[in-house]
Order: structure tokens, then C-alpha cells, then sequence
């Protein structure tokens, strides 16, 4: 890294450069003579790693890649996606007068520098570092009590997929290996399908087998809501211990009704309805996704009204849109285009106007985060005849084992774990944060316009109400 100290790690045996300490990023001092505040240091592994970037007066400087700038009350908010680092600059006009505090920081860097390669060093002494790919525990749980369901939406991403339903003598290899993989540590279930509803003993011997064994547990489900009545609520929060759930709204209740087609007809938007306040009076957190599409945008708005006057009491309740790329073609469901984005963008901006936004998802601190299920070491996706898989939008094309057998395809794991990146990718301030699983229907070969602009609008999001966080802790 031109001007800079690469904060190699070497074997403090072989005499060569000393490792980095954490002294050496100096978080704690503000810029001399200069208004810029430290907001969030770097990440302990960051500092160890990077190093302080030292100035040299015969090279050119420019802002860096990965500099993410939110205007806020008090100034300008930087944030640097690789090192986490978080500041505040608050008189523009200062930003000269910082130039020595923003270089060692690596918020300018010099002319040349190829930032993501450089990221790319960095992140791979993370994951070498990560216990050389050890086996974690798992405390994530994401189970498919049957691939079956009473809706017959025409985006279904599972679509020819083979309906399976889960027999009881499977639900119990299932609590078996719940109990051994999550090592005495809290299990996370996520009841998932098909419609985890439409096929239930399952999740009542696995939570029954799991409470009898000792162990913590607490489970969340993504269900369309149909089944979810007040006579099956008791169980869900006494046994199943339902702590949250998701519900998808394709739109008002024509467009739902239509959009849905559920076996059982009649007017099944209503019923939903119903069911989701008998949810959230029961305790539980109802998630309402709308999934935005370009022939549904208007109507979204006007359900977005409906659940305002419907529900003036927003507790336990909370509304957040989804993107679908073409509401009438077929899957295309990540597909997007600018106008997608923006519309995306308009309801999600309507919604929080609403109330319905509730907190944002804090700015994690790992420096390699996981993506999804198939990049995450502590998830597993059980599918209904005992099997393992890596996606769970892939689900037979990823099968990876049993639970009932300890032999792993480990080649079919790393194969869902490579990563990809494409020419965009490198001019992208995205790039520490964002992996792209070259298997991956999101984000593998494609990134459509319209998802990085919405990725980009939530981490803006969350770096503004990370600065809110630390500013009252300071108050």
C-alpha cells in the first residue's frame, strides 16, 4: 500500500517486521487544529491489520473508495466500509485543514492505489485467521416442515421443486441434531417451506424433544399467514416459543387475493388481516413484507394507508418493502432497473413516515460478514426428509448431507461459499462489506443497479443512526 504501513503480520520468531498493534491506529486523537471527531474507531482487526497509513509528501492523495459520506445536523459523517472507522466532520470547510488526520485514517489515499486488491488482502487474513474453517457451532436453525403450500403465487422461486412433508421420525433425527450442533448454546429456529403451516407435527415434536433434552431454544417463522389463527397462537408462544414471524402482502386485497390464489379461495385478505393482529396482541413480532414490483407500486402505497388506519397502534408490528423485479414476468425475482430502485425507495421512505419502520438493523463490526445461510458458519437448512442444504432458494441443487449421517460433501460447501466479483465491483464502496456468492441468484453474476442503490441507501441509514446512538451515549 503506497505511503502506508501494510500492518503485515509476520511470526514473531522469524525477526522480521513486528506485528501491528492496535496502538498504532490512533482513534482516539481528533484531527489538530482541525473539527473532525472520532465517532467509532476502527475494529480491533482492522487496526491490527492496516496499520497506521503513514504520509508521504511526494504523493498525490484522493478520497478513498471506500468513504461513505452522510450529511447529518452536526457535519458530514465519513465511514469507511473496510475499516469500520466512523467520523464526523463537522465544518466542510475544515476538510483541508484534516488532511493529515483523514490520511492516517486511510479516508484519502494515495493516487494508484488499488484499494481492492488491497481489501482483498485484508480479508483474506481474516479468513485465515477464522480458525483455519473450523467448524462452529450452530445456533441457526432454518427448517422446512414441508415444501408444500395452500398459496400458489406465480413468483415462487420453489416452483417445481418436489413436495415433500416431514414424518415423524425424521422430526426427531431433527431435535437430535439440533441438540448436538448447537453445543449447549441457545437454538434459533426458523420455520420455513412451502408453508410451515400447512404441515405442523413437526415443529411440535422438534420443540417437544428439544425442551425435554434442556435445551435454550426460541424460533421465528415465514408463513403467509393463513393458518396462523388465535387457537394455534397458545401453542406457538407456549411451545413452539414464537418470538417473530414474516408475512408477505402482494397488495390490497384484490391484488393479494388474486396474486395469492389459495386453495381455499374466498377472502383470504381479510382473514390475514385478522390473523396478523391476533399475532402481535399474542406477543409476537409480525414482520409485513410488500414485495414491490412495477405494476403494484401505486397499489402498495394505498395498502401502505390501509395498514396505517387499520393498525394506529404499531406495537409488535412492523412493514418493510421487498424487491421483486418484474410483477408480471414470471420468477424475475431479483431482477431491477433504476425505476425499480426508486420506487423501492419512495414506499420504504413512506412506510417509516407511517411508523412502521421500527429500528434499523445496527452497522455490524465483523470485518468479513456473512451474506446468507450458505456463506454463514452457524447456520444449517434442513429440509424435509432430513436433508442439508446451503440455500435455501436453491434448495435441491445445494444438498450438501443428512442429519442422520455425519459424512459431508464438503466440495458442494466450498462450491456454495466461492466468491465472484464482476468489473462494477471494484469502483463499488460496497466492496469490504458485500461478498458475491458466485452461486448466488442475488448477487452472483448480476448486481442490477437497483440493488446497490437500495444497499447503499440502508447503510447510509445505518450510519446515521449509529451516529445518533453514540451521540446520546455522550449526552
Amino acid at each position: 500500500f503506497p505511503g502506508g504501513n501494510r500492518g503485515q503480520i509476520t511470526d514473531p520468531k522469524g525477526g522480521g517486521r513486528r506485528p501491528v498493534s492496535s496502538a498504532a491506529f490512533p482513534f482516539m486523537k481528533e484531527g489538530k487544529g482541525a473539527s473532525v471527531k472520532i465517532i467509532r474507531k476502527a475494529t480491533p482487526a482492522a487496526a491490527l491489520i492496516c496499520g497506521e497509513q503513514k504520509k508521504s509528501d511526494g504523493l498525490v492523495y484522493r478520497p478513498s473508495l471506500f468513504c461513505v459520506e452522510v450529511t447529518c445536523d452536526d457535519g458530514v459523517l465519513l465511514y469507511h466500509t473496510l475499516t469500520g472507522a466512523l467520523l464526523l466532520l463537522e465544518d466542510e470547510k475544515d476538510r483541508e485543514s484534516s488532511r493529515d488526520f483523514l490520511i492516517c485514517h486511510r479516508f484519502l489515499v494515495p493516487e494508484g492505489t488499488d484499494e481492492p486488491a488491497f481489501a482483498d488482502k485484508v480479508l483474506g487474513v481474516v479468513a485465515a485467521l477464522d480458525q483455519n474453517g473450523a467448524e462452529h457451532k450452530a445456533t441457526s436453525f432454518t427448517i422446512l416442515t414441508t415444501t408444500d403450500c395452500n398459496a400458489r403465487c406465480y413468483y415462487c422461486y420453489e416452483a417445481g421443486v418436489a413436495k415433500k412433508s416431514m414424518d415423524p421420525e425424521t422430526a426427531v433425527c431433527v431435535a437430535d441434531y439440533i441438540r448436538v450442533a448447537c453445543g449447549g448454546e441457545k437454538a434459533h429456529l426458523h420455520w420455513f417451506g412451502g408453508e410451515p403451516l400447512f404441515h405442523t407435527p413437526p415443529i411440535d415434536l422438534i420443540c417437544a424433544a428439544l425442551r425435554e433434552s434442556g435445551v435454550s431454544y426460541r424460533s421465528s417463522m415465514i408463513t403467509n399467514g393463513y393458518y396462523l389463527t388465535a387457537d394455534l397462537l397458545q401453542k406457538a408462544v407456549d411451545l413452539w416459543r414464537l418470538k417473530r414471524v414474516q408475512i408477505t402482502l402482494d397488495g390490497t386485497a384484490g391484488t393479494y387475493n388474486r396474486v395469492k390464489a389459495y386453495t381455499e379461495g374466498g377472502d383470504a385478505f381479510a382473514r390475514v388481516i385478522t390473523n396478523i393482529e391476533n399475532t402481535r396482541s399474542a406477543g409476537v413480532e409480525v414482520y409485513i413484507r410488500l414485495n414491490v414490483g412495477k405494476q403494484n407500486v401505486s397499489d402498495l402505497t394505498r395498502l401502505a394507508d390501509e395498514l396505517a388506519e387499520r393498525f394506529p397502534d404499531k406495537k409488535n408490528l412492523f412493514v418493510y418493502p421487498s424487491l421483486l423485479g418484474d410483477f408480471h414476468g414470471g420468477k424475475g425475482r431479483f431482477a431491477g432497473e433504476d425505476g425499480d430502485g426508486a420506487a423501492f425507495l419512495d414506499l420504504k421512505k413512506k412506510l417509516t413516515a407511517l411508523g412502521f419502520a421500527g429500528s434499523v438493523p445496527p452497522l455490524k463490526r465483523d470485518l468479513r460478514p456473512a451474506v446468507c445461510k450458505a456463506d454463514g458458519t452457524r447456520s444449517r437448512i434442513i429440509l424435509p426428509d432430513g436433508s442439508l442444504c446451503c440455500c435455501d432458494h436453491d434448495l435441491e441443487g445445494s444438498v450438501y448431507g443428512r442429519v442422520d449421517d455425519p459424512v459431508r460433501d464438503e466440495e458442494m460447501r466450498a462450491a456454495w461459499r466461492e466468491e465472484t466479483r464482476r468489473q462494477e465491483c471494484f469502483s463499488c464502496p460496497l466492496y469490504p462489506r458485500c461478498r458475491n456468492l458466485k452461486k448466488c441468484d442475488l448477487a452472483g453474476d448480476h448486481c442490477p443497479s437497483a440493488i446497490r442503490a437500495i444497499r447503499l441507501n440502508t447503510l447510509q441509514e445505518q450510519i446515521n443512526a449509529l451516529y445518533k446512538t453514540e451521540k446520546e451515549k455522550k449526552q
